[in-house]
């Protein structure tokens, strides 16, 4: 499939996928994440980034392997994410490491070669999502055969399926108001009819024709579908409207030293680690937040903007401590967004210790003070062994931790998970062999904020 002939784009922010020439790209050209800002939604992005969509008709189910043709201009311009039928498939997350011309990558960031699960035959929506703003992609490949390695341009195109319309762009794309706001839909399929419902229900079986610009004045939940003779309905756009007071979002780090902030140097003040950078990084971009707990570290930071300093990071807490004390913590701070970062401490005591049944009792907890908190769980860092080489066991243990999210948010919990073991470069952001440097620590907040990105509400005025 070349790029530039998505079935459809969804826009995200003001971010999209444009049509751009370049040199040695297979089709007419091919597609850029734009604008280039640095932005990286490969942690949230179904939810935090541009979209583009294929129709492909599948005559096999079961596993296809996915090679893209693409180029990144820097390797902060290098990553995507794939899904099918709108979700994302969670073995083809982070394609990156994309050279500055065009050339055909299949791995994963972890160097898994990446593949979506096809339930069943016939037709399916391919869906690719930017990870970091800038990459440019030229050609899309599926296939079953795991052996197939393209070269040059690849293959011809396949024939195309019924086109697909373009999905609906609410703007504006959901918000908390401080007063009423109005509200437009729209397509880039010409000759496209919108319908689209306010409180909820189906478009498709109860909306109303879009006609035009219209008032929210309440809390609403706007959903849209377009459709055209001649081709298939397109995806829905949904959106949610808040009108009211706008209040900070009450946010608990929670964990370990890490939490604390331990290894930050003296130049930088009085244990910051990640917390200033996230602070900053938050409400510079528009979000109120409010971090709670009953600790206070970072007042004396000396470099940066100051920050909220509240937190609940205890220096040399195992997991079971934590899980004893929380539902605590969280009646004297109450929290709506929890950042658990911890596992830390347990396996430094005991290197063979992979286990989470530790925080599966956090969990419990902050389930037992409000079901509605949303927890930002970490896949955590990594750590040295007195040889200064990475321990094996905290890989085995984020695979656990993904696999207790994975079953927890199948029961209805609220959790995102963020992979902080991939965002330390384990050779020169360690002050010693569990904390991060200044450094690594600002690599921890970048991907802290893309989790609470992915759901946090943004108060517009």
């Amino acid at each position: 499939m070349e790029a530039e002939n998505a079935a459809s784009i969804a826009l995200f922010d003001d971010h999209t996928w444009q049509f751009v020439s370049v040199s040695g790209a297979s089709g007419l050209g091919a597609m850029e994440a734009i604008p280039n800002t640095g932005r990286n939604a490969t942690q949230a992005g179904v939810n935090a980034s541009p979209r583009m969509d294929f129709l492909v008709n599948f005559s096999h189910a079961g596993t296809h392997y996915v090679w893209i043709r693409g180029l990144a201009l820097s390797p902060e311009d290098d990553s995507l994410n794939i899904g099918l039928d709108g979700a994302l498939q969670s073995g083809a997350e982070g394609i990156s490491l994309f050279g500055t011309s065009p050339g055909w990558r299949n791995r994963r960031s972890d160097d898994a070669v990446a593949r979506i699960e096809v339930a069943t035959p016939g037709a399916h929506v391919l869906n690719i999502w930017m990870g970091e703003d800038g990459l440019v992609v030229d050609k899309v490949l599926l296939t079953t055969n795991r052996r197939y390695v393209p070269t040059g341009s690849g293959p011809a195109e396949s024939p195309k399926s019924e086109p697909i319309v373009a999905a609906p762009t609410i703007a504006p794309p959901g918000q908390i108001f401080t007063e009423s706001v109005e509200v437009t839909i729209s397509t880039v399929t010409s000759n496209a009819q919108i319908v689209f419902t306010t409180n909820g229900s189906d478009p498709l079986a109860t909306g109303n024709i879009y006609t035009g610009p219209f008032i929210v004045n309440a809390e609403a939940t706007v959903r849209a579908v377009a459709t055209a003779d001649g081709y298939r309905a397109s995806q829905e756009a949904t959106a949610q409207f808040t009108v009211g007071t706008c209040h900070p979002v009450r946010i608990m780090p929670l964990g370990d030293s890490i939490t604390l902030g331990s290894g930050t140097p003296a130049t930088e003040g009085d244990f910051v680690g990640y917390r200033r950078k996230l602070f900053v990084d938050l409400t510079g971009a528009g979000y109120q937040v409010d971090f709670v707990g009953s600790q206070n570290n970072g007042s004396g930071a000396a470099s940066g903007a100051s920050f909220d300093t509240q937190h609940e990071g205890r220096g040399g807490w195992r997991a079971d401590e934590i899980a004893t004390t929380v539902h605590d913590w969280l009646v004297a701070n109450p929290a709506e967004v929890v950042l658990l970062h911890v596992g830390t401490n347990d396996i430094a005591r005991d290197p063979s210790d992979s286990s989470v049944t530790d925080v599966a009792a956090i969990l419990d907890e902050i389930d037992r003070f409000d079901p509605n908190v949303t927890v930002v769980l970490a896949r955590i860092i990594g750590q040295l062994n007195s040889a200064g080489e990475p321990r094996n066991t905290v890989t085995q243990y984020n695979k656990n931790i993904q696999t207790l999210a994975d079953q927890r948010i199948a029961a209805g919990d609220k959790i995102v998970v963020v992979d902080m073991e991939q965002a330390i470069d384990y050779a020169t952001e360690m002050a010693d062999t569990l904390h991060p440097t200044i450094t690594g620590y600002n690599k921890m907040s970048e991907r802290w904020f893309n989790g609470l990105m992915s759901f946090l509400p943004k108060c517009a005025p």
